[in-house]
């Protein structure tokens, strides 16, 4: 029982903390989608005008 609770705490630990690291890292990725987006649309408007 003992040894179960050893195997399987640590693996629940990684995995919140790899869920978490995985949200982070999504939500940052649209944040860089969304910043591009937003310079690339000025910059066509600049462009334009």
């Amino acid at each position: 029982m003992s040894l179960l609770t050893l195997f399987v705490f640590p693996s629940m630990l990684r995995w919140s903390c790899h869920e978490r690291f995985a949200s982070l890292l999504e939500l940052s990725h649209w944040a860089i989608i969304c910043h591009y987006f937003i310079f690339f649309s000025a910059l066509a408007f600049n462009y334009k005008h």
